[in-house]
């Protein structure tokens, strides 16, 4: 197929401003090592459009990682979010603790952006 004609279009470099919006992301990661191990990460996502072009964007994480060993057991968890709008903030915590035959760590992450309605 070929186009010809294509007088109808804008150019974009004579726009100011064609995309917006409220924008999160999260990121989870877990390990364990030892004789038992179990690594468990959620991370969920999701924005929703208000209306004048505003729009609302959450973001929410979660790993839990533990192990179990006769010598040594480790574990580590990191959790890490962004969040891009007129209003935002992330809230994030690790923690982690090792008695030596047993560790664990996890984490949480929740991101908040809302790009507030025009007019």
């Amino acid at each position: 197929m070929i186009i010809s004609d294509l007088s109808h279009l804008d150019i974009i470099s004579e726009n100011n401003a064609i995309l917006g919006g409220a924008a999160t992301s999260v990121t989870t990661e877990g390990t364990a090592y030892g004789d038992s191990t179990k690594v468990k990460a959620i991370t969920k996502t999701n924005s929703i459009p208000l209306g004048n072009g505003g729009s609302l964007s959450l973001g929410f994480g979660y790993v839990k990682a533990s192990a179990v060993d006769a010598k040594d057991a480790s574990a580590k968890a990191n959790v890490s979010g962004t969040a891009e709008g007129d209003i935002n903030f992330v809230i994030g915590n690790n923690y982690s603790i090792d008695t030596g035959r047993r560790a664990q760590a996890g984490g949480f992450v929740f991101a908040y952006a809302l790009d507030l309605p025009k007019g």
